[in-house]
């Protein structure tokens, strides 16, 4: 190339210049993996630990502490559990939450629901980490944020990315986080997230005397006591039994289906028992019994 005017002769251009940058009036630039300038040739070959991508008349760059494979003309990859949105040219850690799990140049990704960040697959970390991992038996995680939690102890169906919901007599006011038993005068008939609802027994007269010179009829929920007698009255039917509006004289109140109860005396109708709760097979029951543990309603809270 020509280094000026005149008669001064041609400089030779610097073997380490980029090609086709160096012509009869230009030095050039160095080429990529050569830091310096090419003008004077003084382009060098990046040192270890330095790299530089691209042709040009800059020094190389220091390569990331937490990169491999850097060097010459490559920014390398960064390692697992440290993610890059600029090929290579910075690595940064893994936030919380957040995972990579092999080198490469990608961002890190997020952990997914009923999984928790680690580095060895057993522990928590918040960052740097290199795992998503399935939370363990009886704990959970709704949104991969965080440590799993542990399942409430009144909960079922708890695991992964789900609380679970309360068993009967447990409410809940935080969708199955924590079950909570129901206080006295509160109950909970079914497994579900709500919370106890207040008791409401059967409001009747416990003893209804008739008008004189007529014919006592006693309405749902009632029986005539002491009929044909000079003492008939309307009383409440027992809890276990029921009687409805429609007959009006109401000689007497009927049993509860097998596998339904009435807790309070003055039922007009029985209840079903809840789910996975029974009668041990007979009638006229006030409660239902637990199916596996064999406790009563009442032990549990459900009604008082």
């Amino acid at each position: 190339m020509g280094n000026g005017e005149g008669n001064q002769g041609c400089a030779p251009c610097d073997p380490n210049s980029a090609d086709g940058t160096c012509s009869t009036n230009s030095e050039g630039v160095c080429a990529n993996g050569f830091g310096g300038t090419a003008v004077g040739s003084q382009c060098v070959a990046c040192a270890d630990g330095k790299y530089k991508t691209a042709a040009g008349n800059i020094e190389c760059a220091s390569c990331d502490e937490h990169s491999v494979n850097c060097g010459e003309s490559s920014a390398g990859v960064c390692i697992a559990g440290y993610g890059s949105i600029d090929n290579g040219v910075t690595c940064n850690a893994c936030g919380a939450d957040t995972y990579k799990a092999s080198s490469g140049n990608d961002e890190c990704i997020a952990v997914l629901p009923g999984h928790f960040a680690s580095v060895d697959g057993i522990v928590y970390t918040s960052g740097t980490a290199t795992k998503s991992v399935m939370c363990p038996a009886n704990t959970y995680s709704l949104h991969g944020q965080g440590e799993c939690s542990s399942c409430a102890e009144h909960s079922v169906n708890c695991g992964g990315s789900s609380a679970g919901v309360c068993n009967a007599g447990y409410g809940s006011n935080d969708n199955g986080v924590t079950c909570i038993a129901c206080p006295e005068g509160k109950h909970k008939s079914n497994t579900g997230n709500t919370d106890c609802t207040t008791n409401a027994p059967v409001s009747a007269p416990t003893s209804v005397p008739p008008p004189t010179g007529t014919v006592l009829q006693c309405g749902a929920g009632l029986y005539v006591k002491d009929k044909y007698t000079a003492h008939e009255s309307c009383a409440q039917c027992p809890a276990g039994k029921f009687s409805t509006h429609r007959t009006m004289r109401n000689r007497r109140c009927k049993q509860c289906r097998v596998n339904m109860y009435a807790a309070y005396a003055g039922a007009s109708s029985c209840t079903a028992c809840p789910e996975d709760f029974h009668t041990k097979g007979r009638r006229g029951r006030r409660q239902c019994y637990d199916r596996t543990t064999g406790q009563s309603m009442k032990q549990l809270g459900m009604i008082q």
